[in-house]
């Protein structure tokens, strides 16, 4: 459970997503989102009208509440907002990526452009969820570019269909020989 500020822009931030990022951050940022609903009324009532999953039941159960993503997703309409507008990045990038292809999660991010009953628009500084290595001080997007630098383009997680790698990635290393 995490969300990749990778630029506080989040159509950037969602370009920036490495492919295997681009499909999973959807589904946890869905949970995430879902989750500022129950928080927000633990009676459920608000999800009676989510969109169905496969298994029939609406909308996802809450997930993760104590991690410190999904309390700065509810904790403003800002936060909230924005991760709406990443997810909707995401979906858009998902699509872009791989034409004719419908992400399972789209119509709960449609969904959850109803935000739950918060009023504060602001948008607090970002969760940094991350060993303390990769932490840049003050910067949550320095923080995470720092992340998937030296976490993620180790584990082969930085490949981009119809993208350029960002720039932050820097030029990566050749693996073939020079004929």
């Amino acid at each position: 459970m995490n969300i990749f500020a990778l630029s506080i822009s989040p159509r950037q931030s969602a370009q920036y997503h490495g492919d295997k990022h681009v499909v999973k951050m959807i589904l946890e940022s869905c949970q995430m989102l879902y989750s500022a609903h129950w928080f927000h009324d633990p009676s459920g009532k608000s999800i009676e009208s989510a969109p169905p999953r496969l298994s029939g039941d609406r909308g996802y159960k809450p997930a993760h509440m104590n991690h410190p993503c999904t309390k700065w997703v509810r904790a403003t309409l800002g936060n909230y907002m924005w991760t709406v507008r990443l997810t909707l990045a995401l979906i858009d990038e998902y699509e872009y990526r791989w034409p004719g292809r419908v992400h399972a999660c789209k119509e709960h991010a449609i969904w959850l452009k109803m935000p739950p009953p918060l009023t504060d628009t602001r948008i607090l500084a970002f969760a940094v969820a991350m060993d303390d290595e990769y932490k840049v001080e003050g910067d949550p997007v320095a923080s995470y570019r720092k992340y998937y630098i030296q976490s993620k383009s180790v584990r082969g997680l930085d490949v981009y269909t119809k993208r350029k790698r960002p720039g932050f990635l820097g030029i990566r290393k050749s693996t073939v020989p020079f004929a």
